[in-house]
């Protein structure tokens, strides 16, 4: 459901939590979603509702790199090139 990255002493369903807990503590899910999540995802056998709330999770998510919530944002609107002559 979600990108994995590996992490072999633990198994999917911890680490898929892991990371929901993550999200909703670090403010970037609501707790309307996150109880969402929690009371209807099973992992092992996952129903419609829940794959539509982890689908609702990939779209608040959007671009945000999960794995450095906190470094700057870089667009291409921000971005430019200078050229600097050394004299």
């Amino acid at each position: 459901m979600l990108q994995q990255i590996g992490n072999a002493i633990i198994d999917d369903e911890t680490t898929t939590m892991g990371k929901v807990d993550y999200y909703w503590s670090h403010a970037l899910i609501s707790d309307e979603l996150y109880r969402g999540i929690i009371s209807n995802c099973n992992y092992s056998s996952p129903s419609e509702i829940c794959r539509a709330y982890f689908g609702q999770l990939r779209i608040t998510l959007g671009n945000i790199y999960r794995y450095d919530i906190y470094a700057p944002l870089c667009s291409s609107s921000s971005a430019s090139i200078s050229v600097s002559t050394i004299s």
